[in-house]
């Protein structure tokens, strides 16, 4: 009897065992056997393992990953797409067509145009010697850089051996200043050194104020004063080049690093410039000018010799190359007017070459 009963105990066992693994496997409907796998490893150890079905990524998974990755990437191309496309227009309508004017043809340059002061032997003071008429002025308007700035650079040409020379053109129409008083110093000029703007001779010494100014005497003050006592004078000293010279008071100062060149600069853009640079074969000025601008002949009236140098001016006159007695190095000295074609300044121009002094 105890037979039968153990016997039906077991079929119900296994009974049961069976529902309940039917039952673990039913999924979507299909009945799908789980069993887990087991490695038995040694006498006491046992490790169960994950069943098959669950080791591999299911296809719709990778089929919708994939869709997704399809669906950023297109939406990045279609992005770009809008911005490039909205560059190209932004940059069409920006493109305008390019603004050409003819250049201004300049009128010819009369003579009456032209500084009218002039040397007279019977307005020299007794005593003054070696007075010059002042610098006259027949061409070229040279651009300043930039009116609210000592520009320390001006225009140049490069020369034969590589150095350089203040460039010149003919193509402005230069007219002279004001001259309220008809004496040669122009307005500007007199307010500079404190002479009377409507008074020929201001000193009432019977000499005109343009013939005591650019032979360096006062012409406020009768006499033999000297025109560096007059308040509206001041001398630059060059240690580095040993040259020195006189220029208005008021104007700014400017030098580059070196001291190559410094600028004397007016409150309406004129400026005077002295620019150093190094006389290579130690040549006089005839023969360094010859040589740089490839010339043969050059008029006596554009040469100058002082005691301490000797200089061609530009037949312009408004640019002076000299060089001092050693033949050490080259000088240029300019004027330059700025954005303006009146020669405002002319007169002060010819003073700084006058009292211009190389002590080599």
């Amino acid at each position: 009897m105890n037979f039968f009963k153990k016997k039906k105990q077991n079929n119900q066992s296994k009974q049961t065992k069976n529902k309940e693994k039917k039952r673990e496997s039913n999924i979507g409907g299909k009945e799908e056997k789980l069993e887990e796998e087991k490695f038995k490893i040694g006498n006491d150890i046992i490790i169960h393992t994950m069943p098959k079905r669950f080791r591999f990524v299911h296809k719709k998974a990778n089929k919708a990953k994939t869709t997704g990755l399809l669906i950023i990437a297109g939406g990045a191309v279609f992005f770009i797409a809008i911005i490039v496309l909205f560059f190209c227009l932004f940059k069409i309508r920006s493109v305008k067509p390019e603004l050409t004017s003819a250049p201004a043809t300049p009128g010819a340059i009369s003579e009456a145009q032209q500084s009218k002061a002039s040397h007279k032997d019977n307005q020299i003071k007794s005593g003054k010697k070696d007075v010059s008429p002042p610098l006259k002025a027949t061409s070229t308007k040279q651009a300043l850089p930039d009116d609210n700035k000592i520009d320390t650079v001006a225009a140049t040409t490069t020369l034969a051996n590589g150095t350089t020379a203040a460039a010149t053109s003919t193509l402005a129409d230069f007219i002279k200043g004001v001259d309220s008083d008809n004496d040669g110093l122009t307005d500007k000029e007199e307010k500079l050194l404190g002479s009377g703007l409507n008074n020929m001779d201001s000193d009432g010494d019977g000499y005109n104020d343009l013939t005591e100014a650019i032979n360096l005497y006062n012409p406020v003050k009768a006499g033999d004063d000297k025109l560096i006592n007059n308040p509206g004078v001041n001398k630059y000293l060059n240690n580095t080049f040993n040259y020195n010279l006189l220029y208005p008071n008021s104007w700014a100062q400017s030098a580059i690093v070196g001291g190559e060149s410094v600028m004397f600069k007016s409150n309406d853009n004129h400026f005077i410039q002295v620019i150093v640079q190094p006389n290579i074969d130690h040549q006089d000025i005839e023969n360094w000018h010859k040589q740089q601008f490839d010339t043969e002949v050059i008029d006596q009236e554009r040469k100058i010799t002082t005691n301490s140098w000797q200089g061609i001016k530009s037949e312009d006159g408004l640019i002076i190359y000299l060089t001092g007695r050693k033949y050490n190095y080259i000088f240029t000295i300019t004027y330059n007017t700025g954005l303006s074609n009146k020669l405002d300044y002319a007169n002060i121009f010819a003073i700084a070459v006058k009292s211009f002094e190389i002590s080599d």
